[in-house]
Formats: C-alpha cells, structure tokens, sequence
C-alpha cells in the first residue's frame, strides 16, 4: 500500500518526528511510504501551482495519509495550519474525502490531546476515515515498549486500511454560519478606568462582525484600548523550531514580533484576543504569532494580566479550541476575564460583550485572580521537570526559573547533569555557541536517528 506522509515540522525531515515515521517504514518494508514536507515547504505551495498539485495528486494516488507533526502552542504548526486553509480555500477537500487517515504528534506530552484532537476534527471535516492518533514524546523513540507500541498503532492503521474497517466519527461538523450582528444605539461609555487595554485582532474587514463587536466593545469599556492589527505587526514567517531562543530569548527571524510583545502587550492591563474562526481555530495568522511568541520560552511573560477573547464563529460548537484559549492563559498565569463571540441574536451577542466589559474593567480595578487549575498546575510540573534536565538548551527559561523560584533543581540523572553543564560550559563562549545553534537540529535527533538506522 502507498502510504502519503504530511510532514508538519518546519525543520523538513531533520526532526524529531520524521524519525519515528523512519521507524515505521524501516518496519514495514512491503509498503511504500512518499513524505511530503508541507511546513518546510509552505511557502512554495501557497505560491507554486505545479507544487500544490503534485501533493493533490499523491494524496488522491494513496490508500492512507498520516499526519506526522511536533505539537507547537497546543496545536500543529502555524505552517500547517495554513495548508489546511488552503485545501478548502482552494476546494480540493475531494481529493481527502473517503481516504483512511491516523496522526503522529510529538511533544514533551504539553497540550498534546488538543492537537490530536484538531487533527481528528480536521480530517472528519475533510470526509476522511480517521483511524486514530498516536502521541509519543520526544525521546520515547529510545524506549523498548513505546517502539513496540510505535509498531502497533502503525499496524492497526495498516490493518484498517487493508480491511476497509468502519470508523466512528469524533467530532460532530460544525456550522460555521452565524447571523449578521449590526447593533444599534449602543451608548458610549464615558474612559473614567485608568489602566489601559491592548485590543489585538487579524480582521481587517470594517464590514465585517468582528470589526463590529470590537466597536460595541470599546463603547462598553471604560477603560481606553489601543487596537492593534496584527497584519500590521512585522511576523516574516513562522516559527523555525530550530531553538535558538533557548539561550537567551533572541529569535533566528530579525522582524517585530519580539518587539511589539515588549511595547504593546507587556506593559498592558489587560490583552483582548480578537479572530475569526476558521478550520477549527483561528487564522493562520494568529497561529503563527502564538508559535513565534515561544521566543519567551517556556516562561509566564503575561503574569498576572487579563485576558479575553471576542470570537466571531461557532466556539460554542468548538470546546477543543476554547480548552487551547483556556491552557494558554493558565500557562501564562494569567486571568481569564471571559469570552464573548457572534453567536445568537444581536442583543444576545451585545450582551456578551457588555458583560466582558464589565467583568474586565472590575477585574482590572480590583485585581481579580483566580487560583490556577489544572492547566496551570500540569504545564507547571511538565516544565519544572523538563526544563532543568534541558538547561543546557533552554539557558533563558532555567534562569527564569531559578531567580522566581519555579522549580528545585532535585535531579540525581548524572548523564543528564554532566551533559547540561558541558553545554552550559560550550554555550558560554561565543564562537562554540555559534557551532552549537548550527548542529542544534542534528543533535536534538542524533540519538533517535542511530536507532532508526540500525
């Protein structure tokens, strides 16, 4: 059987990801398996018409397609993402209806359900059969029983496949259809609140809903908002995976992404997240800033701000989406003041936001936190253990980290430790930085590549 590999990692087929389809196919030898690297090559497709109609044409030539992707920001790549907009942007969702499908994520186990969780979705929508998904972590690839866990789930898809087996749709569709909100007579309320809110949204269609429920929010707010777009905000492309951030927080892209976090968001009361939904999510766009924002690392760099979201699209249908909204402002430790979206009657929907509003200039004025839940507490024990036993990489967060008291260095793993401090040693002079940040994505699979080769 032919088998078409949607790579999703930005770093091609030198990734963590790749090594574990390796793995597979080394294992099933009587089954061809065509990779086709689809966020390293995003930009070539979206422009390349030859480009895109050779992936259309591999996808309708084969029995099954596995999704093979790194989960970044509790999703796929920003880069995926877009090519997903794309197959119904350009009507080809013909050529995935009816084939069989299963996805491999990698992570550090960080939000990885809700990825999978997309990707199902997705390929439901796309009229797919949806045979499962697998999600190891990273290193897993090392470990006897998780190969021979590998092996199995890749059986089972092969197995389903061969047989026709039935397959139980997840997710119910979704309506993407909402009425037409144009509010009337909505009062101005008089900005007497001090601390200010950083509206940031990717809709710049005045004619749009959002553009009107961002309006009936001002009105409603008294407190003064800046609206920022964010198609206005200098984001060359999306995030590399390649860590260099790790050391010291400086992103391999030299654009204003960093920079309008620093002067806009940071030094905001109170942050308001504006889209439209689309394909399960937001724009491609917003995925792309939530994926570049990791410059910050894995560190709660909004501490204690407000957060909401107004969503123009069905986020009532959407309860994986609005876990991600959820998980992201636990792991910033911040504070959700609420969600306000398009659905209903125009009153109903003026309401909504009138009553987040409400809620976010109370909140505001008299710093309203909640205890974290846990989202926050699982994000937090994940990165306390990884980051130390990864410090060497991750110079910037272990530093965070140990002047905010974050975690206790409590690991006995020498390997680890002997390793970590080699590379804090290499790291701390530049020249050997440099060779490091350059074989960065050769070493981080180096080991798993030795178990795929041998």
């Amino acid at each position: 059987m032919k088998i078409i590999v949607l790579n999703g990692s930005p770093k091609g087929e030198i990734s963590v990801t790749m090594q574990y389809v390796r793995y597979i196919q080394k294992s099933n030898p009587s089954h061809e398996f065509q990779f086709l690297n689809i966020s390293h090559e995003i930009n070539g497709i979206e422009r390349e018409q030859a480009q895109w109609q050779a992936i259309l044409e591999a996808v309708q030539s084969s029995d099954g397609v596995l999704w093979a992707t790194p989960v970044y920001y509790f999703l796929v790549p920003s880069q995926l993402k877009r090519f997903i907009e794309l197959i119904w942007e350009r009507q080809a969702e013909r050529v995935f209806a009816g084939k069989y499908a299963a996805a491999l994520i990698t992570s550090i186990h960080c939000m990885d359900h809700t990825a999978i969780n997309y990707l199902t979705g997705i390929s439901e929508d796309l009229g797919m059969r949806f045979a499962g998904g697998f999600t190891p972590e990273m290193d897993d690839l090392e470990l006897t029983r998780e190969r021979t866990n590998l092996l199995s789930f890749a059986a089972w898809f092969l197995h389903a496949i061969e047989t026709g087996l039935p397959t139980l749709r997840s997710f119910a569709p979704v309506d993407y259809s909402v009425g037409d909100y144009r509010p009337e007579g909505i009062a101005e309320v008089a900005k007497t609140a001090g601390r200010k809110v950083v509206l940031v949204t990717d809709g710049n269609d005045p004619d749009s809903n959002l553009a009107r429920m961002i309006t009936a929010f001002r009105q409603s707010l008294p407190n003064p908002v800046e609206v920022i777009d964010l198609n206005e905000v200098e984001i060359r492309g999306g995030c590399l995976g390649c860590i260099r951030c790790g050391y010291d927080n400086t992103c391999a892209y030299q654009d204003g992404l960093k920079r309008f976090i620093r002067e806009k968001l940071i030094p905001a009361g109170a942050i308001i997240f504006a889209g439209a939904i689309r394909d399960r999510y937001l724009s491609s766009r917003w995925k792309r800033y939530f994926d570049r924002s990791f410059v910050f690392g894995h560190t709660p760099y909004l501490h204690g701000k407000q957060i909401g979201f107004i969503v123009s699209g069905p986020l009532r249908q959407l309860p994986n989406l609005r876990q991600v909204f959820e998980a992201y402002t636990q792991a910033q430790q911040c504070a959700l003041a609420g969600f306000a979206t398009d659905e209903g009657e125009t009153k109903d929907v003026t309401a909504g936001l009138q009553a987040l509003a409400a809620k976010l200039s109370w909140a505001l004025e008299h710093d309203l936190q909640a205890p974290p839940n846990y989202l926050s507490f699982g994000a937090h024990l994940l990165f306390r253990d990884f980051i130390p036993m990864n410090r060497g990489i991750f110079r910037a967060d272990h530093i965070f980290y140990k002047q905010h008291g974050l975690y206790q260095d409590h690991h006995k793993d020498l390997r680890h430790r002997m390793g970590s401090l080699m590379l804090i040693a290499m790291s701390s002079v530049p020249s050997l930085r440099k060779e490091l940040q350059k074989q960065m994505k050769s070493g981080m699979i180096a080991g798993l590549k030795k178990i795929v080769d041998s």
